[in-house]
């Protein structure tokens, strides 16, 4: 299945979580701000699209509680996450904009050429790290669904 995860793809989610824990990560936008501070460019970067994806997958996951597994949700790539919320209405243009930009960026710099650094140009960097707290900061705001409850009737 072409929309399908590949098992390197997942392996390297759950590797990314197990880091994120490992590093003591619970503020996103805080991490993303150390990155900035400390210069480290492709941490950042890496991170901007994994929180991303982690929050996306949490999102749709409410939002399609009861009528979608969430194994469905958690194979989504982070393109169709970033569609999806857009196509909800639960960002607006901009956000998918600088989104798909982040990813995009991200794309270039893990993909550049196996078994070779990427050069990084700090300013252009810490661009695309800013433009990620700003998208993370709407995606952390999107409300929960309310809950349905669903009455049932006591036997006598």
């Amino acid at each position: 299945m072409a929309n399908k995860k590949s098992d390197l793809e997942f392996l390297s989610c759950e590797f990314l979580a197990f880091l994120m824990k490992w590093w003591g990560i619970r503020d996103p936008i805080k991490a993303l701000r150390e990155c900035i501070e400390h210069e480290e460019w492709f941490k950042g970067i890496v991170l901007s699209t994994a929180f991303f994806e982690g929050i996306g997958i949490k999102v749709l996951t409410n939002h399609f509680k009861g009528q979608m597994k969430p194994k469905r949700i958690e194979q989504l790539r982070l393109e169709q996450i970033i569609l999806f919320l857009y196509g909800l209405r639960m960002i607006d243009a901009s956000t998918y904009s600088k989104m798909m930009k982040v990813k995009g960026f991200r794309n270039g710099i893990v993909h550049f050429e196996a078994f070779t650094e990427p050069k990084l140009q700090p300013k252009e960097a810490k661009e695309i790290i800013e433009k990620a707290m700003i998208c993370l900061k709407t995606l952390i705001q999107i409300p929960k669904p309310p809950l349905k409850l669903k009455l049932v009737k006591k036997e006598k």
